[in-house]
């Protein structure tokens, strides 16, 4: 709007401004957000899975599995709160308990952030009204 004179330039350059800072501090909050709750709830549900080896990640229409030393762990699309690609590492944020974390440097350059859209969409079409 500032380019067509519809505000003053100044006016247009402090929103952009603004707009950053705010962005800033949301993905900042996110971040934060991530390393209280992963702190919080102890690595105890994927060190016991851990323990009997190798873990799997089955990844389906309904939600993503861990298999692991004949024991398994899922996580319903329907039963989470959000998905995100941060430092490396997939987060599903369930609504309650641990989250599930796939590493994205298993996946090919690019994958992990098509695959975190795609569960992100599952996440919205399955989520409770």
């Amino acid at each position: 709007m500032a380019k067509t004179g519809l505000i003053s330039r100044r006016s247009g350059e402090a929103t952009i401004l603004l707009a950053a800072a705010v962005y800033i501090i949301q993905r900042l909050a996110t971040h934060w957000r991530i390393i209280r709750r992963t702190r919080n709830l102890g690595p105890a549900p994927i060190v016991s899975l851990e323990a009997d080896g190798a873990l799997t990640a089955r990844i389906d229409d309904g939600g993503v599995t861990l298999d692991g030393g004949g024991r398994s762990r899922r996580l319903e699309y329907v039963d989470c709160e959000e998905a995100e690609d941060a430092g490396g590492l997939i987060y599903l944020w369930p609504r309650d308990g641990a989250p599930i974390v796939l590493p994205a440097r298993a996946l090919g350059d690019g994958e992990a952030r098509r695959l975190v859209a795609q569960i992100k969409q599952r996440i919205g079409r399955m989520r409770p009204l």
